[in-house]
């Protein structure tokens, strides 16, 4: 149990210090680049990159605390339940991906909201847009590839079918 709650912690730590990183940055008074068209794709392709980072790390945790609450999402109970249980855990994961993807947007949204107090700095409804784009590229190729989900996954659920061994 102790275990499952320090998982969880450190998932929600990883989420905070990333967008403190985020916002340290943000906070670099004239960062805007005043150059090319190159530079600009350049500094909005980072802070894409950076954002699609956040929302993966806000599935994730969010994902975690979920498969930890709830037991229909960790396992399957019997042959009987599994199309249910699959369907259950399906509608589930997507709305969890859908408040993810919210949370970063808004995160995404504050921070050009705090942009707009650092001097030098060029705040604009066009970089939120450039950065949902960027979670939205990052999703369908995490979702197309699951090799970490499943990675992690199988590690959760070894540690936890070897703590209910030692109960």
């Amino acid at each position: 149990m102790l275990k499952d709650r320090f998982f969880i912690a450190y998932n929600y730590l990883t989420i905070v210090i990333w967008y403190g990183v985020i916002l340290l940055i943000s906070s670099i008074p004239d960062l805007d680049l005043k150059g090319s068209s190159l530079d600009w794709t350049l500094s909005s392709l980072g802070y894409a990159l950076m954002y699609a980072f956040l929302f993966l790390l806000i599935l994730r945790a969010l994902l975690a605390t979920f498969r930890l609450k709830v037991k229909r999402l960790m396992y399957f109970r019997s042959k009987g339940e599994r199309a249910e249980d699959t369907e259950f855990a399906r509608i589930t994961e997507l709305l969890i991906f859908l408040i993810a993807f919210l949370a970063a947007v808004l995160f995404s949204a504050f921070d050009e909201y705090f942009q707009s107090m650092v001097a030098g700095r060029v705040v604009t409804v066009m970089d939120v847009m450039f950065n949902a784009l960027g979670m939205t590229i990052v999703a369908v190729v995490a979702f197309g590839f699951p090799i970490i989900t499943e990675f992690e996954t199988r590690i959760f659920h070894s540690a936890t079918s070897r703590s209910k061994h030692k109960s």
